[in-house]
């Protein structure tokens, strides 16, 4: 399931330190994504742990609200929505990668809601915190469908919510739309591919 599960997530200590022989990491029982050599260890880490600790659901209950076009979307990029962040990492072993593919996947999902839709939310809303508690919003849906890698946890989180509003190229501030998604990933299929990642963080197509 990726790096994370072979060290401990709340010592760091790593199978080969701890001895295979001696132990074996146990999984949160309820998350599956973090790994811990003892109960001890469980216990301390669970108020740093607790907030992205979400049970995973099943990929029926995932799907069952999205139309027949959505999977044939999936189908034709030959990308998982449920793995893609996962592979991504394991892919480029860069953290930032996966922060900036989340980042625009809401962001071009906010411009296509006003586009298909007329769904205002996020840069086009007037609300007085800016458009970080609806991206907030969109990381915790993403977390509770099981979207997210491995390691993601309340840290990782917070370093994603800098990133969208640091000002830089992935600035929750402003909106993407296809072509800009296509000139910046260099591929025609890309906004395919988060419009089905959106769909699925938000249980609805937004072009159905």
């Amino acid at each position: 399931m990726g790096r994370a599960l072979d060290k401990c997530h709340s010592c760091g200590k790593s199978k080969s330190e701890l001895g295979l022989e001696a132990v074996n990491l146990k999984l949160c029982g309820r998350c599956q994504k973090a790994s811990y050599c003892s109960k001890d260890c469980q216990s301390s880490d669970w108020q740093a742990h607790k907030s992205s600790c979400v049970k995973p659901r099943p990929a029926s209950d995932v799907d069952a609200s999205l139309p027949f076009s959505h999977h044939m979307a999936v189908r034709a990029t030959g990308q998982d929505p449920a793995t893609y962040f996962q592979r991504l990492y394991e892919r480029t072993h860069s953290e930032a990668e996966v922060y900036k593919h989340l980042i625009d996947v809401y962001r071009l999902r906010v411009q296509d809601d006003i586009d298909f839709t007329g769904h205002m939310h996020g840069a086009h809303t007037e609300d007085p915190a800016g458009p970080l508690p609806d991206f907030q919003e969109f990381m915790t849906f993403a977390e509770e469908k099981g979207l997210l890698p491995s390691w993601w946890n309340a840290e990782k989180r917070q370093a994603c919510e800098a990133v969208a509003v640091g000002g830089g190229d992935s600035d929750i501030k402003s909106i993407i739309g296809k072509q800009e998604v296509q000139e910046i990933y260099g591929a025609s299929s890309m906004p395919m591919i988060f419009r089905t990642i959106a769909d699925r963080v938000y249980g609805r197509c937004v072009m159905a």
